[in-house]
This record gives structure tokens, C-alpha cells and sequence, in this order.
């Protein structure tokens, strides 16, 4: 019997769960009635090709990069420069940098995420020189992600 771990790749197996990740977090903003889609924009590494937020909620303003990790590995250590690059890049009114798998409720990943959370709150405060582009940095779950979502959707319907 074959196993698809001995057909893919580490990475084309991370690459897979995170756009099956992607996918399940856009069918809950769908489900809200929202249409949630990818926006192209020059990111700080951008040389020849443009990079893709991976949920662009125009209609709230809100953006969001969405990070899945079930193992500890360098990857988690991306988070920060993500929200330097969308402090400086992504124009919206919040960008939020969602987590969701098992890595992220195991020691190293709560201590990561709570690291990323400390970051955004700091970059927050001084936004005036941080803040250029995204007005607000936000780090949090999948199920963090949808409530803030339908908050913004509720205090949008009563102005």
C-alpha cells in the first residue's frame, strides 16, 4: 500500500492542508452571506510577481492571512513579518493573521501566538508609524476570526 506521505512532498502536503484550511474558513464567511476573495498587492518581497492576501472581506474591510500548522517547524516563525508586511502593504481597516491546527494549542504555538499577539498590540499603539497601510493588526483562531467578522457585520447594519 502507498501512503501519500511517501508520494508528497512535507511541503506540498503543508501546501495542500493549508488551502483545504483556506477553503473551510471561506465556506463559514460565505455562509455569512460575505464574499470573501483573494486580492493581489506588492508585498515588501515582491520582486516580479505580486503576492495574494488570502481573504480580502472588502465590503467590512477587513483582510486576512489564514495560518494552519498541525507540527512545530520553522514555519510558525513566519507570523511576524506577516504583520510587518500588511502594516506596510495591505490597505484595509483590520488585517487579521488567523490560526488555526493542532499546532497552535501545543506549547510551542500558544507561546508563538501569544508572541504574535504581544507584537500586533505593540505595532497597534504606535500605529502612526507602523500602521501605514492595514489601520489595525489582528491575530487570533479561526473561531476568533468568525466572531470579530460578525461583529464588524452587526455594527455595520446598525449605522
Amino acid at each position: 500500500m502507498i501512503e501519500s506521505s511517501t508520494l508528497y512532498s512535507q511541503g506540498a502536503r503543508a501546501n495542500y492542508s493549508g488551502s483545504m484550511n483556506e477553503m473551510e474558513v471561506n465556506e463559514e464567511l460565505r455562509a455569512l452571506e460575505l464574499s470573501p476573495a483573494k486580492r493581489k498587492y506588492e508585498s515588501s518581497w515582491s520582486t516580479t510577481r505580486l503576492s495574494e492576501v488570502d481573504c480580502d472581506l472588502a465590503e467590512l474591510g477587513i483582510c486576512a492571512e489564514y495560518k494552519y500548522q498541525e507540527v512545530s517547524g520553522t514555519a510558525d516563525q513566519k507570523g511576524g513579518t506577516e504583520l510587518l508586511n500588511a502594516a506596510d502593504k495591505i490597505e484595509c481597516d483590520d488585517y487579521a493573521l488567523v490560526f488555526s491546527g493542532a499546532h497552535w494549542e501545543g506549547a510551542r504555538g500558544t507561546k508563538m501566538f501569544n508572541f504574535y499577539k504581544r507584537q500586533a498590540a505593540k505595532l497597534n499603539k504606535h500605529s502612526e508609524t507602523f500602521c501605514i497601510a492595514a489601520k489595525r493588526l489582528h491575530v487570533m483562531t479561526k473561531p476568533e476570526f468568525i466572531e470579530f467578522v460578525q461583529k464588524k457585520i452587526m455594527d455595520k447594519e446598525t449605522k
